[in-house]
């Protein structure tokens, strides 16, 4: 199952998530940092990203970071400035946690396959979805990239083990697949 989060600025709900490229700039200016081009400040992204996704609140991580900075001196400043960027982002932003998974283990492949096949379905099939996404693609947003070629290798994997669903599903994918692709 992948997991992942997003972060939406609590001052301006109606516009959704906002790009956590977008959240690591405004985290750097905060901090007087420059932004790196390909990595987050601080690592905040593998760490308190990663406790969002796997369902921990802002409050447990602020928490744990008390805890840890007591527990463990010798990186006191490490986990200061952890607890420092979880109270920017708490004071920000209001996280969600969403996965995608297939529940369907015991069933042939060709039935998880269809199950898949249906999210995603209902997934490109919803206007405001399709939006989105464009927005990422064209926002350059990295990490919403790396879950989509993921998509793309997973799918590859399970085409190769079974290349008659390769056969059947892929005029139905090159429709779908092309509307997200396409430029007008």
């Amino acid at each position: 199952m992948a997991n992942s989060f997003s972060l939406t600025r609590k001052t301006d709900l109606d516009n959704g998530p906002v790009s956590l490229r977008q959240v690591d700039e405004e985290i750097c200016v905060h901090f007087k940092i420059v932004p790196h081009p390909k990595d987050y400040y601080h690592a905040w992204f593998d760490t308190i990203g990663f406790e969002l996704a796997t369902g921990r609140s802002f409050a447990d991580i602020i928490r744990r970071c008390h805890e840890d900075m007591e527990a463990d001196p010798e990186r006191y400043k490490y986990y200061k400035r952890k607890l420092d960027i979880a109270e920017y982002l708490d004071k920000h932003f209001i996280p969600a946690r969403w996965s995608w998974e297939i529940r369907t283990i015991k069933e042939p492949t060709e039935d998880k396959f269809s199950t898949a096949l249906e999210q995603l379905d209902q997934l490109l099939s919803d206007p405001a979805r399709m939006e989105f996404f464009e927005k990422k693609l064209n926002d350059g947003d990295d990490v919403f990239i790396e879950r989509v070629a993921e998509l793309s290798l997973l799918l590859d994997r399970v085409f190769e083990k079974h290349p008659g669903l390769r056969e059947r599903y892929a005029e139905s994918f090159r429709e779908r697949f092309g509307k997200l692709t396409k430029s007008d």
